[in-house]
């Protein structure tokens, strides 16, 4: 488990025991060391600034690569991201990490409402390119605004997986 947001920190170090995994405060990204701007809010915490009136603070952080950060752990067969449009920057930081993945569920937006992040296309596109379909739509969010649909969380998977090999619909 990795939650950069140290607020959530306390909460989740419960879940991590009771699911006897390890909980890291990092926060994660494209190259090792890179000092960015992490805006903190209750949810939608991101490098990503989110267009809206929910108060924040921001703080300077340090990121860390999947890849570094795993490195001497067992491989990772499912992987899990929802950084508020930041997902891809991680992944360029997960090369290695991916070698192994089947799955990958991400949060993806129709809306950019955090300034800068890739909407369906621009990841349907990077996921497609590391050997990932989309799969299935697990989740929909809509924004408060309007109600349009603004987040979908998207399960990829492998595109020779063994499980998409059967194409009859009956």
């Amino acid at each position: 488990m990795i939650e950069p947001n140290r607020e959530q920190n306390s909460q989740l170090r419960a879940v991590a025991s009771d699911l006897r995994a390890t909980l890291h405060c990092e926060l994660l990204g494209a190259i090792d060391g890179q000092e960015v701007q992490f805006h903190v809010m209750a949810t939608g915490s991101s490098v990503l600034s989110e267009r809206s009136d929910v108060p924040r603070k921001t703080e300077i952080r340090r990121l860390a690569t999947l890849n570094s950060l795993l490195a001497d752990g067992p491989p990772v067969d499912f992987l899990k991201l929802d950084a508020q449009g930041y997902e891809l920057s991680i992944l360029d930081g997960a090369d290695r990490v991916l070698e192994n993945v089947h799955a990958v569920l991400l949060e993806v937006a129709l809306i950019d409402v955090n300034e800068g992040s890739p909407i369906l296309h621009d990841v349907l596109a990077y996921m497609h390119d590391r050997g990932f379909v989309a799969f299935d739509i697990l989740e929909m969010h809509r924004r408060p605004l309007d109600r349009a649909l603004c987040q979908i969380d998207v399960l990829f998977c492998r595109e020779d997986a063994k499980f998409r090999s059967d194409k009859r619909f009956c």
